[in-house]
């Protein structure tokens, strides 16, 4: 199962959870913000996630659901949290949550 939002379209949601928490919490209204700044590397920034294992399934829960949707490779984990994935996926491991990490991030 792939799960894809347009990259843009994430920056479009960011600004609005941004002026959200401005007007919910600051009580600001109609701030001026610059343009979020896009990341140079839309993919493969995380250094860490955590998958959750229930009866042999080792992935993410879908949203709003208690359904885990098994991942084999995670598109926004750095290579090195895609190798940790597959040795752990390579085991049988008792159910619970598993934080995967890299060793160092990314230098931007």
């Amino acid at each position: 199962m792939s799960i894809y939002i347009d990259y843009a379209h994430q920056l479009e949601i960011k600004t609005r959870q941004v002026r959200d928490v401005l007007k919910r919490i600051g009580k600001l209204n109609d701030v001026p913000m610059r343009p979020i700044i896009p990341s140079p590397l839309p993919y493969a920034y995380r250094n860490r996630v955590t998958v959750h294992a229930a009866n042999g399934v080792i992935g993410y829960f879908q949203r709003e659901s208690n359904r885990l949707i098994d991942v084999e490779h995670c598109s926004i984990a750095m290579e090195e949290v895609n190798r940790e994935l597959a040795d752990l996926r390579s085991h049988d491991v008792p159910d619970g949550h598993y934080t995967l990490r890299a060793r160092s991030g990314p230098r931007v």
